[in-house]
């Protein structure tokens, strides 16, 4: 059993002119490390650079807890799926969990975000969502890739986009 504290981390989002992500901080779960070391405890909706299993650093203030910078990685890769209609929606998610990705969602929301662990094969959904995908009705972005992937100009727009810093290779 895990004796590690866990805590809320709050990131702060930059909206595009669209006003995309519809908020602008989100929280995350982080099992404390040391008294400003986090590691990633749960799938991020809409932050960018980071995922499940992440090593962060977060600074205390108010009683808030703010992200600071990724320290290290620990191998998961952040997808999320953008799925209009529900029966699509609970389709892909029973698909992506059947092949060892884990989804979440919220109730009404036409987003999954999806986390890739280390062992999952993530080509093999990768071209899943690909096949699926029309940027209509259904579409995916990368929101952090740790895996290994043929366009390195994916990983170069993830790192472009992080929401935070990052110090980690």
């Amino acid at each position: 059993m895990n004796n590690r504290p866990l805590k809320k981390i709050i990131f702060k989002l930059t909206q595009d002119e669209d006003g995309y992500p519809p908020v602008e901080f989100e929280s995350i779960w982080g099992l404390q490390i040391t008294p400003q070391k986090y590691e990633v405890d749960n799938i991020p909706y809409y932050i960018y650079g980071v995922s499940k299993g992440d090593i962060i650093l977060a600074i205390e203030s108010d009683n808030e807890i703010h992200a600071s910078h990724l320290l290290s990685r620990g191998g998961h890769s952040t997808l999320r799926v953008f799925a209009e209609d529900e029966t699509a929606r609970h389709q892909i998610f029973t698909h992506l969990t059947k092949n060892g990705a884990q989804c979440t969602s919220t109730k009404g929301s036409s987003l999954l975000a999806i986390d890739i662990p280390p062992t999952t094969d993530f080509q093999k959904i990768d071209a899943f969502l690909s096949s699926l995908s029309n940027n209509e009705t259904i579409a995916y972005e990368d929101a952090c890739l740790q895996h290994t992937v043929d366009d390195e100009n994916r990983i170069k727009e993830c790192h472009s986009l992080s929401t935070i810093p990052i110090l980690a290779n």
